[in-house]
């Protein structure tokens, strides 16, 4: 049986978040949505562009390198913050 667009939207979306669909293949994926500065959003292409690598992929990389940075401060607003998100 032939599936609808939202029934097809629906299995993507699910597959997107777990099956992941970028050099860290397999790891579990979230979507976020949110609004920039139409200079950031210009600067993470760039970033991208000379790291050889997708916006997507640029961004995880901040993003995560950002968090090693906190975690090695070993700020206790960063405890109680993955705490509260966690818990």
């Amino acid at each position: 049986m032939a599936m609808t667009n939202a029934q097809r939207q629906r299995a993507f979306r699910l597959r997107r978040k777990t099956q992941g669909h970028f050099k860290a293949e397999g790891a579990p994926m979230e979507r976020i949505d949110a609004w920039i500065s139409q200079e950031a959003a210009h600067g993470l292409r760039v970033l991208a562009a000379l790291h050889g690598v997708s916006a997507q992929e640029e961004l995880d990389g901040l993003l995560l390198a950002a968090i090693a940075v906190a975690k090695q401060q070993d700020r206790p607003a960063w405890s109680a913050a993955t705490f509260q998100v966690l818990g």
